[in-house]
C-alpha cells in the first residue's frame, strides 16, 4: 500500500495474449471507475503469461475480491481462467478482514479473532 492508501494487486492470466489483458484491464476501470482503479495488460516476455496490473485506489470501498471477481468473470468471454494474484506491498488488516468474510462466507471476523502465531 503506498502513502495514498492505494494497493497493487496483479493478475495472471492463462494466456500469453497481452491484447486480452489490455482488455481485461480496461473493462476494469469502466466497470469499477477510474476514480476506483487503473489498470493495464501486459505481457512481460516471450513465452510470459499476461498480467493484469491494477492499483486498487480505494481498497476499503473496492476489496480485492472484487477486482478479482470481475476480472474472472471478464476473462471467462476469451475461455481465460485468472491462474495467480499478487499483492505487492502492505495491505490494511480490514481489507484482509473484508476478504476473508467473503471467501468463508463469514458475516464478520473482527480483527481481536485474528492471532499471530509468528
Amino acid at each position: 500500500m503506498d502513502r495514498s492508501g492505494a494497493l497493487r494487486y496483479n493478475l495472471t492470466c492463462s494466456t500469453e495474449d497481452g491484447r486480452i489483458a489490455d482488455w481485461i484491464a480496461n473493462q476494469l476501470e469502466k466497470d469499477l471507475g477510474l476514480e476506483n482503479i487503473s489498470a493495464t495488460g501486459i505481457v512481460l516476455g516471450p513465452d510470459s503469461l499476461a498480467r493484469v496490473l491494477t492499483v486498487i485506489k480505494k481498497p476499503a470501498e473496492v476489496p480485492p475480491y472484487k477486482v478479482l471477481e470481475a476480472a474472472k468473470a471478464l476473462g471467462r468471454r476469451f475461455a481465460v481462467d485468472i491462474v495467480e494474484a499478487d499483492i505487492i506491498g502492505e495491505i490494511p488488516l480490514e481489507v484482509v478482514l473484508d476478504c476473508a468474510e467473503y471467501a468463508l462466507s463469514v458475516r464478520q471476523i473482527r480483527s481481536s479473532q485474528v492471532v499471530n502465531y509468528g
